[in-house]
């Protein structure tokens, strides 16, 4: 199973038309271009976290000077926390300590000490001349950050572009699976289901005849790699692994799909309601089966 997995998310999506795909394809080329976005988002957050963090230090400074200046007792806190970090950064540099700890013990002293500054600051002149030398430093920051972050954001464009013409063929895949609940709500309907190939993302929210909300949900489209075990030890019906459960919202994983419901009506609200309840709105089953595979897809069990 898991080699076939991997062998349908290599295809390109590009190479594949959605006139005339099977649905598992257009699974996969959903999956897949998700998983490539976000891999480009990881590379540009690593690209300019350095600078990216350094602006947040200016900006929680400034932030600062929205209120009002710090007590002696929060600025003595503030001197105390300041001191402690200078200890742990010592402590890591003897200690051969990672550089990413290394580094977030300096980010911490560099964000501490600029809240010291701004917060002992006390009357206007002294903040409007904080103000006038910080903001120079962030406006600089955001643009170098721009630079860096432009041909990452031209890559995701580009992907977006590409994929969302499968939008309409993604709607029209899941809506059959959504379900206007007649017998508990005569009148209601299924109300903005909205499918997005490059999230990965579909959303919907049931309405009932007076037009108040009863239920929503989102649904995230997703590889069966992202199920944990322990979400396999709790599982609805037997065969659907919940990942989260509460009095007003389960989430589910229906094959690919990973179902958060969420119920508005108290009618169907606690933890047993809501397992029985999601069935009346959405067909696990089916949507499940959209992956054309065996029963291990729509439990999420993956042969090694």
């Amino acid at each position: 199973m898991r080699m076939f997995l991997v062998a349908v998310l290599v295809v390109s999506f590009s190479a594949v038309s959605a006139v005339g795909s099977s649905e598992g394809e257009l699974i996969a080329r959903t999956i897949q271009t998700y998983e490539q976005i976000e891999s480009i988002r990881s590379q540009m957050r690593d690209a300019v976290g350095d600078l990216a963090a350094e602006k947040r230090s200016y900006e929680l400074a400034m932030y600062e000077l929205k209120g009002d200046p710090m007590t002696a007792e929060q600025l003595a806190k503030l001197a105390t926390d300041i001191k402690q970090q200078v200890q742990i950064l010592h402590r890591y540099k003897t200690q051969g300590a990672s550089e990413d700890s290394i580094a977030y013990a300096k980010k911490r002293i560099r964000d501490l000490s600029l809240m010291h500054r701004a917060g002992k600051l006390t009357t206007t002149e002294q903040r409007e001349a904080f103000r006038a030398k910080v903001q120079p430093k962030i406006d600089g920051l955001a643009g170098k950050i721009q630079v860096i972050e432009a041909p990452f954001q031209a890559k995701i464009q580009e992907l977006q572009s590409s994929a969302d013409v499968d939008n309409d063929a993604l709607n029209k895949l899941i809506r059959p699976h959504f379900n206007a609940p007649k017998s508990a709500y005569p009148s209601s309907k299924v109300q903005h289901l909205n499918a997005t190939v490059h999230m990965a993302f579909a959303s919907a929210n049931w309405n009932n005849s007076e037009n108040t909300q009863i239920a929503w949900a989102h649904v995230r489209i997703r590889s069966l790699d992202e199920i944990e075990d322990y979400h396999r030890e709790q599982l609805l019906d037997g065969k659907y692994p919940i990942q989260s459960l509460s009095d007003g919202s389960i989430w589910v994983w229906a094959g690919h799909f990973l179902i958060t419901f969420v119920a508005d009506d108290e009618a169907i609200t606690g933890e047993e309601n809501i397992q029985k309840a999601i069935h009346q709105f959405i067909d696990l089953e089916s949507l499940a089966a959209i992956s054309g595979e065996t029963e291990q897809v729509a439990t999420g069990k993956i042969d090694e």
